[in-house]
């Protein structure tokens, strides 16, 4: 039960957004009582942490690890399947935008947000290692590869969410192009050592 009332928030959230969530919608869509989805969850905050957590574990299909080849090319498979996430499935896609860049606090309280934000950490921890093992190949600089995580998704995610305005100037905004100028241009930094990486360590800390 626990489970149909996370994958009913999930696809109104999905719909409408997190405005659109309310327990009397969950519990009309599963003919259910209001009273009895608090059983379950003790606060509309508390399954709307659930609900992203779910989106986020999405991307973790997307992210899981990747064998076979070299770091560099392990770090640019991953990249590629974030880009994928965002066309194959945008509305998911569209939820973690407004998790990141809406001024609206989605989980106020910290303790319902901390499963949100190691649910993310886990999805990100194949590409930490890319870059890990990259510098221990000596493929790129020996560096902190959790910073270089979080730059290389912030850039990214800001290449992705310009896709909408491509339609108005694309001439200039090519978002496809303009994602993998991001993607090259870290890495060169990166391997020339000349982006700043304040706090690195010297062995490519996966950290």
């Amino acid at each position: 039960m626990t489970q149909r009332i996370i994958d009913a928030a999930t696809e109104i959230v999905v719909e409408g957004g997190f405005d659109a969530l309310s327990v009397q919608r969950i519990a009309a869509a599963l003919d259910y009582t209001p009273g009895a989805m608090y059983r379950y969850f003790p606060s509309k905050d508390a399954l709307v942490s659930a609900v992203v957590v779910g989106i986020i574990e999405d991307v973790g299909v997307f992210m899981r690890e990747v064998a076979g080849i070299t770091a560099l090319e392990r770090l640019r498979t991953l990249a590629f399947r974030w880009g994928a996430f965002a066309k194959d499935a945008p509305h998911r896609f569209g939820l973690i935008q407004v998790l990141m860049a809406t001024p609206q606090v989605i989980l106020a309280d910290a303790a319902l947000a901390a499963p949100a934000i190691d649910a993310m950490f886990r999805a990100m921890d194949p590409v930490r290692a890319a870059l890990c093992d990259a510098a221990d190949e000596g493929a790129l600089k020996p560096g902190d590869a959790s910073r270089r995580a979080l730059v290389l998704f912030a850039g990214l995610q800001g290449a992705l969410m310009l896709r909408k305005q491509s339609r108005h100037v694309p001439a200039l905004i090519a978002p496809d192009l303009l994602f993998r100028d991001v993607l090259e241009t870290l890495i060169a930094g990166w391997t020339a050592g000349e982006v700043p990486d304040r706090g690195a360590s010297s062995n490519g800390s996966r950290t």
